[in-house]
């Protein structure tokens, strides 16, 4: 079984060596590390191949993928590292190509228990609180607006622009109305639309804000989701025991699993609709919770 302790060891591990990092998921129990620090001689790229599932193998496709991206980040090292240890063979393999192997180890600092402090952090009653670009919601208002008198003046006109068009714009024309309303509220109601702290994460859910504690979560992933009008970036929150939903946050989250292809209930939220940075997103859950959640962004 993936480790999430192990994968929360080794980002505390790379932070305390003085990297900035990031990660993603290559597959099941496998994540890659990309890592900067400040030196003396600059500015040093590290890559790191995590193995948090000691029953996963360090394949050879493994190796080589860590060596492509090593070479394509211009990587000052690159690093190989697997829960439980790697076997003799894989380390010959590794250190034989230039691989630096971590061994677990000495990530987990000797057989210590990982360390929870938060000096760092901001404390619980101020949170780490994300608000929306009022310019994308300026945007999104002024978009709406146009659409919905667009939409009128069709309808003005009647059954001249065809029955079914006529049916479109009328069923349209609410939907545009309603989004002017939301996203002129969001305006003048400028509120954080996610809010990180010690107890868990809250997102804004039309008027309410959802709250997530941290005893549910079982992992965060951001995915990218393609669609007719271009691409938008999905934080997904997966979660041990879903709540039961109204009809309509039933509809919803039937919608968001189909967009995505998903089986799981989770919670979904459209994050640079409201031109928020995942990055900035999944850092502070990763502070907040040590590592201790995997943060997964897929590649």
């Amino acid at each position: 079984m993936p480790s999430p302790s192990y994968f929360g060891e080794v980002r505390r591990y790379l932070r305390d060596q003085g990297w900035n990092t990031s990660s993603r998921r290559l597959q099941e129990g496998v994540f890659l590390y990309g890592g900067t620090r400040k030196s003396a001689d600059g500015r040093q790229r590290v890559v790191v191949l995590a193995v948090v599932d000691p029953d996963v193998a360090v394949t050879e496709r493994h190796l080589r993928h860590l060596w492509n991206v090593g070479r394509e980040k211009d990587a000052d090292a690159a690093v190989v590292t697997k829960a439980g240890g790697l076997s003799e063979r894989v380390t010959d393999v590794a250190e034989s190509n230039g691989f630096t192997v971590l061994e677990s180890e000495t990530v987990r600092r000797d057989g210590s228990e990982p360390s929870h402090e938060r000096s760092e952090y901001p404390s619980d009653d101020e949170g780490y609180e994300i608000y929306p670009s009022r310019l994308r919601m300026l945007l999104y208002f002024a978009g709406s607006v146009v659409l919905a008198l667009g939409c009128g003046l069709l309808l003005s006109v009647g059954p001249a622009i065809g029955l079914y068009e006529f049916v479109a714009v009328a069923l349209a024309t609410p939907l545009f109305a309603a989004g002017s309303v939301l996203f002129f509220y969001r305006l003048i109601d400028y509120s954080p639309v996610i809010r990180i702290d010690a107890t868990g994460i809250r997102y804004r859910k039309f008027s309410s804000m959802e709250f997530i504690p941290w005893d549910r979560i079982e992992s965060v992933d951001v995915e990218r989701v393609e669609h007719r009008g271009g691409s938008t970036e999905m934080l997904q929150i997966a979660v041990t025991e879903y709540p039961e939903e109204r009809w309509w946050q039933r509809l919803q989250n039937g919608m968001n699993k189909a967009v995505l292809g998903a089986e799981e209930d989770a919670y979904y939220v459209p994050i640079d609709s409201y031109g928020v940075s995942s990055e900035e997103v999944t850092g502070a859950i990763e502070q907040y919770t040590d590592g201790t959640i995997p943060v997964l962004m897929e590649s």
